[in-house]
């Protein structure tokens, strides 16, 4: 199968830029410019979600499975995680949780708000994502 043109991120970039530095500057209602940075700021998360999200994803699956010692789906990796730390199944391993946890937040981080400053200095010198 072929990749089809144009992408729908490029799409979103398309009609966010557009929006952003044509129709935001030339509108004179502020609550209405301000309900449009808003729309613009949704097409952004939207954009990132689409092109970020399967690694995420994949990453956080990975991460899971080396944590919880198996395999399994997603969505049940997260549920199982979530019995676990209920049962106190962590205990003494703090650190490790942690740092899962903080990864897989900083991953989602980077989808939902990369320009967010606690998410910009964690990142800034290392790569943790």
């Amino acid at each position: 199968m072929t990749d089809s043109y144009p992408r729908a991120t490029d799409l979103l970039k398309a009609v966010s830029e557009c929006l952003q530095s044509e129709i935001v500057p030339a509108l004179d209602d502020r609550a209405l410019q301000f309900k449009m940075k808003i729309a613009v700021n949704v097409l952004a998360i939207v954009e990132r979600e689409i092109s970020r999200k399967p690694e995420s994803n994949d990453r956080d699956k990975e991460q899971l499975e080396t944590l919880l010692g198996e395999a399994g789906e997603l969505s049940q990796l997260r549920e199982k995680l979530n019995d676990k730390i209920a049962e106190g199944a962590f205990d003494g391993r703090d650190e490790e949780l942690l740092a899962s946890l903080q990864a897989a937040s900083l991953r989602q981080l980077a989808i939902d708000n990369p320009n967010y400053s606690t998410y910009q200095s964690l990142t800034k010198d290392t790569r943790v994502l």
